[in-house]
């Protein structure tokens, strides 16, 4: 019973397309109001997608390109914005950087030594000498060393004095505010004989200063002889006494 209606329905279905077919064939433009309601819902629904299709093209479509190519320029913008912010805190990073690093050099700049003062660290070498209570016994002011933005000044030491006094020594020279590095220490038994037992000891001195600061005049030891030789009388006093 069921195929007779399905049957049915289909050849309904069909009498009605053609039968629209048929309507719109037999339409007459100057009669528009005799046309059948379901032809005239169509031809308006027609007339509404052609007029929203050239609207879109004409009106829309290129505001639509003009926001994404908005929204394509916002990206980029956002993108260069967090580039150069990323690049701001590093230029501040590394101006702060720079400011320590200027203020370190400052300070190594303040704590070297320039060719006049060289008579001036020999002196206070003998005083730390005389406070400790060690016999100075040679000073030698050996060649320059010249670096690219430095001069490294060694100075040769000898010092005589037991364990007490090489150690007050030591901390006598750590105490100075010059910019110095102690190296090759060289230690041994002093061969004169006392009722204390002392150590002979040679060590290395070096002195910096930067070239920017040198001056055209007599060199560092010519002006530490006068120095050297005036402290020549401190020690051969201090070896009588230790004597």
């Amino acid at each position: 019973m069921k195929l007779p209606q399905i049957e049915r329905w289909r050849r309904l279905k069909q009498a009605s397309w053609q039968t629209f077919i048929a309507q719109f064939q037999n339409l007459q433009l100057n009669q528009f109001a005799t046309w059948p309601l379901t032809v005239k819902l169509c031809s308006w629904l027609l007339i509404f997608l052609l007029v929203f299709a050239i609207g879109f093209v004409l009106a829309i479509q290129p505001q639509h390109r003009a926001l994404q190519q908005a929204r394509l320029e916002e990206r980029q913008l956002l993108q260069q914005f967090s580039e150069q912010y990323l690049q701001l805190q590093q230029l501040q990073q590394s101006r702060q950087g720079d400011q320590a690093l200027q203020k370190k050099i400052q300070q190594l700049s303040a704590a070297s030594l320039s060719a006049s003062q060289m008579p001036a660290l020999i002196s206070r070498l003998q005083q730390a000498a005389k406070h400790s209570k060690v016999v100075l016994q040679d000073i030698q002011i050996e060649a320059e060393q010249v670096q690219p933005y430095f001069i490294e000044q060694p100075i040769s030491l000898t010092v005589v004095g037991d364990y007490h006094a090489l150690a007050l020594f030591s901390t006598q020279l750590a105490a100075l505010d010059d910019l110095m590095v102690i190296q090759d220490f060289v230690m041994q038994n002093d061969i004169v004989q006392s009722q204390h037992p002392r150590i002979n000891t040679q060590f290395k001195l070096l002195s910096y200063r930067y070239i920017d600061a040198e001056q055209p005049t007599k060199t560092v030891a010519e002006q530490a002889l006068s120095a050297h030789s005036d402290g020549a009388v401190h020690r051969q006093q201090t070896t009588e006494h230790l004597q």
